[in-house]
């Protein structure tokens, strides 16, 4: 529920991001944001490989109304 509240906040972020604002580890971070991925609450923003950043894509389309 934290990364679903991170998401809110940031609606674009990196597993970095997600691993320093919930103070986890990185593998961690990458199993969280898995695991709303295959929830699809969340999606890759871009398909750069290195940095890879991610959205909540509700949220952002509410935002740029």
């Amino acid at each position: 529920m934290r990364l679903v509240d991170y998401a809110l906040a940031q609606p674009i972020f990196t597993i970095r991001n997600v691993s320093q604002h919930l103070d986890v580890t990185p593998a961690r971070a990458r199993t969280l944001v898995a695991q709303l991925v295959a929830a699809d609450v969340l999606r890759r923003y871009d398909d750069s490989s290195y940095g890879r950043r991610f959205t909540a894509p509700d949220i952002l389309a509410i935002l740029l109304r």
